[in-house]
């Protein structure tokens, strides 16, 4: 599982991993990234590593819990 707790301040980056990561659109995943402590659901241990590692490099406050 993903946790986002801030986007931080490059939001339009942070978007993009989320689209990147999630395969939605551009509205839900800006939805989702003003979301209070918003959570995702990988398949892989793998996949949720690379996403929080790329949501950190885009600006994001991101863990894997």
């Amino acid at each position: 599982t993903v946790l986002l707790n801030d986007f931080g301040e490059r939001k339009i980056p942070v978007i993009k991993v989320i689209r990147q990561h999630t395969g939605w659109g551009l509205k839900e995943a800006k939805d989702a990234s003003e979301t209070p402590d918003w959570t995702f659901e990988c398949l892989t241990s793998a996949h949720a590593i690379e996403f929080v590692n790329d949501l950190r490099e885009a600006g994001a406050t991101a863990e894997r819990i």
